[in-house]
C-alpha cells in the first residue's frame, strides 16, 4: 500500500469506529531512542523514517511534526503523501496539542481520538489527559484499519473479523506460516490482506498477497472463501477483483497449489486447480516444493499479456528469498521447471 492508500484507508477505519483523529507518536512503552521494527508505527503510516516525529491524522486533514535535523528529509519523504510537514519551533507551527485541539473545534473528546500506545506507560497520553482533565478521553491500543490494523505499532490483520482463526480452519497445518512470520513481512511493507465484504462488512472471502516493489509478478499467499459460501460464485468474483486491483501494479499473481500425486486429498487439489483455471488462472510448467510440500505453479494475469515461464520462476524465487530466512531457505524451498 502507498501513503496515500494507508491514509484512505484509516480515515475509513475511523468513520467506522466514530474517531475523528488518530495521533501517532515516535515511541513505544519506554520511550526508547531508537525503535524496534514492530514499533515503528508512525514511520509505517507516514513514510517518514526519520527517528523523530509525530503524526495526526484527521477526517480532513494530515500533519507531521518533527525537528530541524529532519526538514529536508520529511520534505522529500511527505512528497505527494497528503501530510503536510509542520517544522517545529518555527514562526507560526502550532504544537501538536494545539492542531489537534483546533483541529476537533477545541473540544478534542477523547473517546473520538485514538491512540497507538498502551494507556498506563505512554508519556503522551498523561500529558493530553492533564491537558483536558475535563474531557473524557480514552486510549485504544489498536488502530483499526479496513480489515486489519496495528499491534505493538505494527500493522496486523484483524481477529475482529475472524481471519486469523479462520485460516486455521481453512488451510492444512503444513500451509500454516508461523503469525509472527507474517507479522514481519506485514512490518516490511511486503505483505498486502485483503478482505472481500458485503455492504454491512460481514467478510466473504480473504486473500494475503506478497507483492515487492519492482518486481512484474507477486504471490497469493492465502486465498479462501467463507465455508458456507463456497460453489456460490464469490470466490471468482474475489479473484476478478483481485485482478483489477493489481492491474495497475503487477502483470500477474502467482497460485500455489497442493499438487495432486502428493495432496493429503488429490481429488480436493484437483478441484481447487479446476477453480482457479476457470477463475481465468494459466497453467504453467513451473513447480516448488517447499517444506517438504510439492506445489504446482498457476499464473493469475493481471493484464491480457502472460508472463513466461522462465520470469514467473525468477519472481518466485526472489519472492520467496525474501519470506523465508535465509537459514531455512537453502535446501528447504526448491524451483522446477522453467
Amino acid at each position: 500500500m502507498t501513503v496515500v492508500e494507508k491514509i484512505v484507508a484509516l480515515r475509513a477505519a475511523m468513520e467506522a469506529e466514530g474517531a475523528d483523529g488518530v495521533y501517532v507518536p515516535s515511541s513505544d512503552p519506554h520511550m526508547t531512542e531508537y525503535l524496534p521494527a514492530r514499533w515503528r508505527c508512525r514511520a509505517w503510516l507516514s513514510g517518514f523514517t526519520g527517528s523523530a516525529g509525530t503524526l495526526c491524522v484527521t477526517r480532513e486533514a494530515a500533519a507531521l511534526w518533527t525537528d530541524g535535523r529532519y526538514f529536508i528529509q520529511a520534505e522529500r519523504q511527505l512528497e505527494d503523501s497528503g501530510i503536510t510537514l509542520m517544522r517545529m519551533a518555527q514562526p507560526g507551527v502550532p504544537t501538536v496539542e494545539e492542531y489537534c485541539a483546533n483541529a476537533l473545534n477545541g473540544c478534542p473528546p477523547a473517546e473520538r481520538w485514538h491512540w497507538t500506545a498502551p494507556a498506563p506507560v505512554c508519556p503522551w497520553w498523561n500529558r493530553w489527559k492533564k491537558r483536558w482533565r475535563k474531557k473524557e478521553l480514552s486510549c485504544v491500543t489498536t488502530i483499526l484499519f479496513p480489515h486489519f490494523g496495528r499491534r505493538g505499532g505494527r500493522p496486523y490483520l484483524r481477529q475482529k473479523h475472524g481471519c486469523w482463526s479462520r485460516r486455521a480452519r481453512d488451510f492444512p497445518p503444513g500451509e500454516l506460516k508461523p503469525f509472527a512470520a507474517m507479522e514481519e513481512l506485514l512490518a516490511a511493507g511486503l505483505y498486502e490482506p485483503l478482505t472481500f465484504t458485503d455492504d454491512a462488512g460481514a467478510v466473504l472471502a480473504y486473500a494475503w498477497q506478497v507483492v515487492l516493489p519492482g518486481q512484474q509478478a507477486g504471490l497469493v499467499d492465502y486465498f479462501a472463501v467463507r465455508s458456507d459460501l463456497r460453489g456460490s460464485g464469490i470466490g471468482t468474483r474475489a479473484l476478478h477483483l483481485l485482478q483489477a486491483h493489481y492491474a495497475p501494479r503487477l502483470a500477474a499473481l502467482l497460485l500455489e497449489c497442493e499438487h495432486p500425486a502428493e495432496a493429503p486429498d488429490a481429488a480436493i487439489a484437483r478441484r481447487r486447480i479446476g477453480f482457479y483455471l476457470r477463475a481465468g488462472a494459466r497453467a504453467t510448467a513451473l513447480e516448488s516444493r517447499v517444506f517438504g510440500a510439492r506445489y504446482s505453479i498457476l499464473q493469475l494475469p493481471c493484464g491480457e499479456t502472460l508472463l513466461p515461464d522462465g520470469t514467473l520462476n525468477t519472481a518466485l524465487q526472489t519472492l520467496y528469498s525474501r519470506m523465508v530466512p535465509q537459514p531455512y531457505y537453502r535446501g528447504s524451498v526448491i524451483f522446477y521447471g522453467n
